[in-house]
């Protein structure tokens, strides 16, 4: 995803990933050690509040996901961590104070986005207008080699644009969210290559009811679908 990024920038994307696939994914090391015969993830133990049904089984975890638009296409977004208190707190995200340090040490990996008219939660859930997104039509692939690393060969299942970067700031604030995208357009939504979603999403529920849009994504280090996993 992060092909076209600076160094720097690379490394704030791969510290996104690490979050994503564990901590940000709503699981406490405590995980390791639940019972066999428990299914999910008691609400007590989670790290990310607005995360729900941890499946310890299957390794998936159920998301809020919220609608936005890059290049004048809807894109879909989670939201994990925010440098506000008083925000992360409103969102049950993360609070990450200090994500503000990125936009003084690394501006170039804050994407500033505008707001469009207000629809609901998420600054009223205003409409965000990202700069950037994510390219999600490359098949991922990874070829081992006999010691399994370095690998033969290995392409990325996404590719990020110039513009795009999973921290955002709003325009005219010095909040940072991170706010990676996870799924492009209106569907459906390929979660078996993945073509117009990122590799670990399983499921996309776009539907206005009581629970909100919410996507299924796996947590567990290594479940990745075997269609994307190797070439």
């Amino acid at each position: 995803m992060y092909k076209n990024l600076s160094k720097t920038k690379l490394v704030a994307a791969l510290i996104l990933l690490v979050g994503v696939g564990a901590i940000s994914a709503g699981v406490l090391p405590s995980v390791q050690k639940a019972s066999a015969d428990m299914q999910y993830l008691p609400a007590d133990h989670l790290v990310l509040k607005n995360a729900r049904d941890v499946d310890l089984k299957v390794g998936t975890v159920v998301i809020p996901i919220h609608r936005g638009v890059a290049n004048g296409e809807t894109v879909w977004y989670i939201i994990t961590d925010v440098s506000d208190y008083g925000i992360a707190h409103d969102l049950n995200a993360l609070y990450a104070p200090k994500l503000v340090n990125m936009a003084i040490n690394c501006p170039q990996c804050v994407q500033t986005v505008t707001l469009g008219k207000p629809t609901g939660k998420f600054n009223n859930e205003a409409i965000v207008h990202f700069q950037g997104a994510p390219d999600f039509s490359p098949t991922r692939a990874y070829r081992p080699s006999a010691t399994g690393f370095p690998p033969v060969a290995a392409a990325p299942g996404a590719v990020g644009d110039a513009h795009y970067s999973p921290f955002v700031r709003v325009a005219g604030s010095n909040i940072i969210y991170n706010m990676p995208i996870i799924a492009t357009g209106n569907g459906p939504f390929d979660v078996i290559h993945h073509t117009n979603t990122a590799d670990r999403v399983l499921a996309m529920d776009t539907v206005q009811d009581d629970d909100g849009p919410e996507a299924t994504m796996c947590w567990r280090a290594g479940l990745i679908p075997a269609s994307r996993s190797f070439i």
